[in-house]
């Protein structure tokens, strides 16, 4: 069985999105791990997906692996792991029941707010992961294992859109109604993972 390693680590996922610095990894950990493992292989097909992890946790990346963990996986990681944690922030669960998280200094978002703020952060993982699904299309060479999936490794890539949110673009004439769809990798997460040190890109 592979080691466990995640591709972006506390201290990625706190500078590339607005999550408090005051967060423990314990908070963030499990959203990055399903975010990880639910989504990557979705994107990057189970062949591929496996082979990076182990690679990871070998330290025999290649250069298009670590372009691609930098680029795309990472960002794509922040934004999806912050958009599937936010309302356990907003809400959390004590002995007496979920309760809404408040603040001394700030007044607690309202649903239909929260629902807005979470769906900007699900826009911007969701353009992370096209830009990745377009890189790994038009760079078959750099990626043969994206392009060699076998289903008894997993799940097939999905090399559809993931842009889901309508936007508005300009288009011919006015009003004609277009519409398109348009690091660091990981520590040990304060021990979490037996001390296993994940993939650190060079110079962070």
């Amino acid at each position: 069985m592979s080691q466990q390693v995640l591709f972006v680590s506390e201290e990625r996922l706190k500078s590339y999105t607005s999550l408090n610095t005051n967060l423990s990894p314990e908070d963030l950990q499990p959203y990055v791990f399903d975010a990880q493992n639910i989504m990557m292989p979705h994107y990057l097909g189970g062949t591929y997906y496996n082979t990076l992890r182990d690679r990871v946790a070998a330290g025999t990346l290649t250069a298009a692996d670590e372009d691609l963990l930098n680029t795309f996986i990472g960002p794509y990681l922040c934004n999806y792991a912050f958009y599937m944690c936010l309302p356990f922030v907003w809400a959390r669960s004590y002995n007496k029941g979920v309760m809404k998280a408040t603040s001394e200094s700030g007044t607690s978002l309202e649903l239909d707010e929260f629902k807005f703020l979470q769906s900007q952060i699900k826009s911007i993982a969701e353009s992370y992961a096209g830009q990745m699904v377009n890189h790994l299309i038009t760079h078959p060479q750099e990626f043969p294992l994206y392009n060699q999936a076998r289903i008894a490794d997993g799940e097939l890539p999905d090399r559809s859109s993931p842009f889901t949110a309508n936007i508005v673009v300009p288009g011919m004439g006015y009003g004609n109604g277009n519409r398109r769809r348009a690091g660091f990798y990981g520590n040990d997460w304060g021990g979490l993972y037996n001390g296993l040190d994940c993939y650190n890109l060079p110079g962070t």
